[in-house]
């Protein structure tokens, strides 16, 4: 889709909106508006140069982002050979397979048939794709917070002991470059 025909269809999606429900359309616009005011208002070099800094320093907080995108990304491509351990192929099931009994058995329904179409390159691929970019990225997430330990507790990491003993008692913590009360994270 070009450009223009994006523009065109945002203006002919908006133009309807206003008519059948003028207020919504005002929020969305105000929405839009305001949402493009603040990105103007964002130093982006100066986040940038932050978020590098912030890395430098604690290398283990890009670890959890850094294997969600990876796990997102990696497991599609093992889409394929998974549907097809499971018995999954391009013609059908194969005979002998989980896929082929669970066929027999009757019990399948529309997931079954959404995998089997996925592995036979139909309608399917792109939600089994999704499931399959989703499961990753949520096992990435889980296996990436459980090696570097960032999610067995719920708290700021805090470098030096004074600062750790007061969050142990509920006292204040570091949050970006303001120190807040714990209640107000």
């Amino acid at each position: 889709m070009s450009g223009r025909a994006i523009q065109e269809f945002a203006t002919g999606g908006y133009t309807f909106l206003s008519q059948k429900a003028p207020a919504a359309a005002d929020a969305v616009s105000k929405s839009i508006v305001g949402a493009v005011e603040r990105a103007h208002e964002v130093n982006w070099k100066e986040l940038a140069n932050k978020t590098v800094e912030a890395v430098k320093e604690n290398p283990r907080i890009a670890i959890v982002p850094a294997a969600t995108v990876a796990g997102a990304v990696v497991a599609p491509v093992l889409m394929g050979p998974v549907l097809g351990a499971v018995g999954f192929s391009t013609v059908g099931p194969v005979a002998g397979s989980w896929a082929a009994s669970l066929m027999s058995s009757g019990a399948v329904g529309p997931v079954y048939s959404l995998v089997q179409s996925a592995a036979m390159g139909g309608y399917g691929v792109a939600g089994v794709t999704s499931m399959f970019s989703g499961a990753g990225a949520v096992a990435g997430a889980l296996a990436s917070t459980a090696s570097t330990g960032t999610g067995a507790k719920n708290e700021t990491a805090v470098s030096d002991p004074e600062e750790e003993q007061k969050e142990e008692e509920g006292g204040e913590t570091m949050t970006g470059d303001t120190l807040r009360p714990r209640s107000e994270l």
